[in-house]
């Protein structure tokens, strides 16, 4: 640990640190990338964890006790669905201060058994969801629209009430959440940070090549590694506010950049 942290001040400060990875002074540590990617996870799953309690859950209540009817049941018995409201029965998707996103569907969910459940459903009925006679239509992006069966889901009964006894059920433990994503998230953002690592490791390696100062790619790849540190810290705060990372094109520009400076300064330095 005190390793990592050593390594970490001095790829933000330290521009000889760069020359004496470049000229092979120190090992490759792909501890340090692990390092990385299980603080950006243990940032995310805290940012996931405030979201959860000051948004997500009292959000889910509200949802449930003013979006859906007091009098609505929903049930289904043996692949057959009824409902007991006029349909086509829609379920709106909630707008923030009342404005509407223009790429958002306007429903959340149509029923309406009186009519077969086509795929092109979610766009006729301006729905992620459309329910039919046998079908559920799912859209689960523009380019991936599911049908399901009504016959492979188990037989239910929703309701308000239903609604609200689940949710007093799952918030108990809703505090496990974070803990469960965290390795998920490392494993994901450990495979990210090295595909960036091994892209920009190769534009260096191809650069110093270029310029007659060839290196090998192993110290290369750690000049990226370490440059990356920089990238890192705006990432973790993009991370923080929910607005994901940098990406990887973006990151690779910007550890070629920074890599370059310190180590073509020494060449014009000399």
């Amino acid at each position: 640990m005190k390793t990592f942290f050593t390594d970490f001040k001095r790829s933000l400060s330290d521009w000889n640190w760069y020359k004496e990875i470049a000229a092979g002074q120190h090992p490759l540590k792909i501890s340090y990338a692990v390092m990385l990617s299980l603080f950006a996870a243990f940032v995310a799953s805290i940012a996931f964890a405030v979201g959860l309690y000051t948004f997500l859950i009292p959000t889910a209540k509200d949802f449930i006790n003013t979006r859906v009817p007091a009098d609505l049941v929903i049930t289904l018995k043996s692949g057959s669905l009824s409902i007991n409201q006029p349909m086509p029965y829609r379920l709106e998707m909630p707008k923030e201060g009342n404005i509407q996103n223009k790429e958002e569907r306007k429903n959340i969910f149509v029923i309406d058994t009186g009519v077969d459940a086509t795929l092109d459903a979610p766009k006729k009925y301006d729905t992620y969801i459309f329910i039919g006679k046998d079908k559920a239509v799912v859209e689960k992006s523009a380019q991936e629209i599911r049908a399901y069966s009504l016959k492979d889901f188990p037989d239910t009964t929703v309701s308000r009430e239903s609604l609200n006894t689940l949710l007093d059920k799952v918030l108990p433990y809703a505090w496990v959440l974070p803990f469960l994503i965290l390795i998920p998230l490392m494993v994901f953002m450990l495979i990210g940070i090295l595909i960036i690592f091994l892209v920009a490791g190769f534009a260096l390696w191809l650069i110093m090549k270029l310029v007659s100062r060839p290196i090998r790619f192993s110290h290369a790849f750690a000049l990226a590694m370490y440059a990356y540190t920089f990238i890192f810290l705006f990432d973790i705060i993009l991370i923080a506010f929910g607005r994901g990372g940098f990406g990887i094109i973006p990151s690779v520009f910007l550890i070629v950049a920074i890599v370059c400076f310190p180590l073509f300064l020494r060449h014009e330095n000399k």
